[in-house]
């Protein structure tokens, strides 16, 4: 946790300082722990560091190219929804086509989380089922060998898979 706003990218190097703690729990229900959550991406400390504290940036742009590109795509793609759409629908279209949760406004979340329709904003296997039915067809419409078809599409498919972050 930075609590400071910082032109940060992937593949910054960083030197900061701040206090190292388990996680919280925000809630003291027992249906969602915090820490248990994080535990499960890997996450068993968080490293706070307050708004007073020097965040210095030692080097920029050192991660793998591939992935920077991608996550300059995702930040253009980003952008385009936000800039095209109201702010609702600009986040619909974030989490469901980029995996980007955040947007969404809590009073949106409710609705779904009521409704049951929460799985919609997932991206799953029907939704890129989709996604490579639709770009096998328009590949299908140019010229080729089958093969460069279906290459063509697996490339893709690996490519979007690391765009929205790889996740399970």
């Amino acid at each position: 946790n930075i609590f400071q706003d910082l032109p940060l990218d992937y593949g910054d190097e960083i030197i900061l300082t701040g206090k190292l703690h388990r996680p919280f729990e925000f809630s003291h229900d027992k249906k969602f722990s915090y820490r248990e959550y994080l535990k499960r991406q890997g996450i068993y400390y968080v490293l706070s560091v307050k708004k007073d504290r020097k965040v210095e940036i030692l080097r920029v742009r050192q991660g793998n190219l591939l992935l920077t590109k991608l996550y300059q795509w995702r930040s253009i793609a980003s952008r385009l929804f936000s800039k095209h759409l109201n702010s609702a629908e600009a986040s619909l279209m974030q989490a469901m086509v980029l995996c980007e949760r955040l947007h969404i406004p809590a009073s949106l979340k409710e609705v779904f989380a009521k409704t049951g329709t929460t799985h919609i904003l997932a991206i799953s296997g029907l939704n890129v089922g989709i996604v490579v039915a639709v770009l096998l067809i328009l590949l299908r419409m140019i010229p080729g060998p089958r093969v460069m078809t279906y290459s063509l599409t697996m490339i893709f498919v690996v490519l979007y898979v690391l765009l929205t972050g790889a996740s399970p």
